[in-house]
């Protein structure tokens, strides 16, 4: 006999569940699971999705932080080429960290609500 999800947890089901953290979504989709709920596919979709999100979130973290060293590296590149030649080949390659960087911001551009999701915040919307 498979089990019918309430309305409650429902809503845990759809991108409702963003709304509230990953590790309640976490909690009901192992009471699912356990209770034999009918549709398994659809949950190991939400977890690659989560899984998906969370390496998106981290991604789109480091490609800020890249981006911001990137930024301050070709400005010093910029004012000492003069002095010395190594700040041309240094000016090159955080020329190329900014514009990769900023290209992953761009492909891994979560909302704010999807980043709280995925940072396990707790606090309900």
């Amino acid at each position: 006999m498979s089990y019918t999800p309430n309305a409650s947890e429902a809503k845990f089901l759809t991108v409702e569940r963003f709304k509230y953290s990953r590790l309640e979504t976490q909690a009901v989709i192992e009471k699912l699971k356990a209770a034999n709920f009918a549709d398994l596919a659809l949950l190991d979709q939400i977890e690659k999705e989560d899984l998906f999100l969370k390496i998106r979130a981290r991604s789109y973290r480091r490609c800020k932080v890249q981006f911001l060293v990137a930024i301050p590296i070709i400005f010093l590149g910029l004012v000492f080429k003069d002095e010395f030649s190594v700040f041309y080949l240094t000016t090159a390659i955080a020329t190329y960290f900014l514009i990769s960087s900023f290209f992953g911001l761009q492909s891994n551009k979560i909302s704010k609500l999807e980043k709280k999701y995925s940072t396990n915040s707790t606090q309900n919307y």
